[in-house]
């Protein structure tokens, strides 16, 4: 299998949104565009749990690929973090921003997207069977989560990056703000500038900020959306996992019970 290396002897800067759980599409993926070369980039776009069948294990993934090429003083791995990754965090009682731990519905929201089958992932790894995960109250459901994977969603990934023009967060971001200005609820949770790109993109207009930056998302599981200025390429919806190479716009996708990927055409919306 040959890699995807739009740029041989240039930098690749890939992005890989929404991975929710996919250990086996996330390896297919990383197969092709690993071994980084010296000036490769991958920008992860958070959401490493919930919703797929191994949550634990793509954290296991991340952390290796953390302990190998992050271990320098230019890191070539940047962990976004999403909303699902930071309830992970809260209800644990781990790391606050963004969300308020306090919140009666905290522990719901989490179960009720998806971190019932997580529950259930990290039992089975201690040899439990969980049948009714959503059954378990807060402290019998979080014995289970293992703390290396805490402390890496806690003290590895960040809510917002940037490498030149590019914008790199898991949801929303205020465009006439600067970057360290930004507020993590809207980088993790928010949706309406997916709304606003979408409306301003169907009047055939330009985005204000397109000439400064590219904010490129996740979040919005609709399928790759793009027009200059802002990327979204979450296609969690169509149980795909994407990749994309920004500086060729190529990219690929893996699908449950496949091994090879298949071409992405992207196209502008």
């Amino acid at each position: 299998m040959s890699f995807f290396r739009p740029n041989p002897h240039g930098q690749n800067l890939y992005v890989i949104p929404d991975v929710h759980g996919c250990s086996g599409q996330l390896l297919n993926i990383l197969k092709r565009i690993t071994p980084l070369k010296k000036n490769d980039l991958i920008f992860f776009l958070g959401d490493f749990c919930d919703r797929g069948n191994d949550s634990p294990g793509v954290l296991d993934i991340c952390i290796k690929l953390h302990k190998k090429y992050n271990n320098k003083a230019d890191k070539q791995i940047y962990f976004i973090r999403g909303n699902h990754d930071q309830l992970l965090l809260s209800i644990c009682g781990r790391d606050y921003i963004g969300f308020d731990p306090n919140l009666p519905s905290a522990y719901s929201i989490f179960i009720n997207n998806g971190g019932d089958l997580t529950i259930q992932q990290y039992f089975a790894r201690k040899g439990v069977e969980i049948k009714k995960p959503k059954e378990l109250t807060i402290d019998r459901a979080i014995s289970c989560i293992e703390t290396a994977h805490l402390d890496f969603l806690q003290k590895e990934t960040q809510t917002v990056a940037q490498i030149d023009k590019y914008i790199f967060c898991h949801a929303g971001y205020e465009v006439d703000k600067l970057i360290d200005e930004q507020d993590n609820n809207i980088l993790m949770w928010d949706r309406s500038l997916y709304q606003t790109v979408k409306s301003i993109a169907a009047q055939g207009k330009s985005l204000h900020w397109a000439d400064k930056m590219t904010i490129v998302t996740g979040h919005n599981y609709d399928g790759v959306f793009f027009t200059p200025g802002y990327i979204m390429c979450d296609a969690s919806m169509y149980n795909k996992l994407i990749v994309i190479e920004l500086n060729s716009m190529t990219a690929f996708s893996s699908s449950p019970g496949h091994d090879r990927l298949v071409k992405y055409h992207l196209k502008e919306s």
